[in-house]
């Protein structure tokens, strides 16, 4: 069995990283191939919609410029996968006061 995790973080070995680690301790324990991504510093390009891996059906994005490929391979050799991403939304409210207020939270930045 092979499990790959994705830190998506921009810090390197941050907390995402740490709570990911975390869980994969136990699955290498129970002898599971375990393997941790960090995309920390990486080039991803967005999508551009040009529906060419939809056309040539062979699991790969036909821009070769990035690490999705890379890691598109990974994902279909694993068994378990998992996404690891900050949740920085509530620095995000308490320090734009207006923005929280909007959504109904009033809250004191």
């Amino acid at each position: 069995m092979k499990a790959v995790a994705f830190c998506g973080s921009a810090r390197k070995n941050g907390n995402t990283a740490l709570l990911l680690k975390t869980v994969l301790e136990p699955l290498t324990a129970m002898g599971v191939d375990t393997e941790m991504v960090e995309l920390a510093g990486t080039d991803i390009s967005g999508c551009k919609a040009c529906m060419g891996c939809f056309k040539e059906k062979n699991q790969r994005c036909v821009f070769d410029n990035d690490v999705v490929n890379e890691c598109i391979e990974k994902m279909v050799a694993a068994d378990v996968i998992l996404l690891g991403s900050p949740n920085l939304l509530c620095r995000y409210f308490i320090r734009n006061e207006g923005f929280g207020r909007s959504f109904g939270y009033g809250w004191q930045g």
